[in-house]
């Protein structure tokens, strides 16, 4: 005989559903009426919102992609910045001045290693 209280039906497609439409667990369980501890405590709860979660995850990402491809100056400086390790800040180089910045003008004026200056100049 088992014991204590018969496990509650839970409706894990619409768990699922509602994780993808980014849900807290705690909107969730009041929405299908079932206690927040389920989510720890039932496996098949807690695997659920996580698929719910992941395919929210994996939307934002093709559309932030497909906003970048089409165009979007922002959406490309961000997935700059969250993927390629973009910034606003130069890293700083050798000889650099006094705010860790190498002036444009010093770059451009330095020769390349096997050519000298003058191979540049007119005359």
């Amino acid at each position: 005989m088992p014991r204590g209280r018969p496990k509650k039906v839970i409706d894990l497609e619409a768990v699922e559903e509602l994780a993808a439409e980014g849900n807290t667990q705690a909107d969730i369980a009041d929405a299908l009426d079932f206690a927040r501890g389920n989510f720890l405590n039932r496996k098949d709860v807690r695997a659920a919102y996580v698929r719910g979660v992941s395919q929210m995850r994996l939307r934002l990402r093709h559309w932030q992609v497909q906003a970048a491809q089409s165009g979007n100056i922002q959406m490309l400086i961000w997935l700059g910045r969250q993927y390629l390790g973009q910034s606003d800040t130069p890293a700083p180089m050798e000889n650099d001045n006094d705010n860790g910045v190498q002036p444009l003008v010093d770059m451009l004026m330095k020769p390349a290693p096997d050519r000298d200056i003058k191979d540049f100049e007119d005359g």
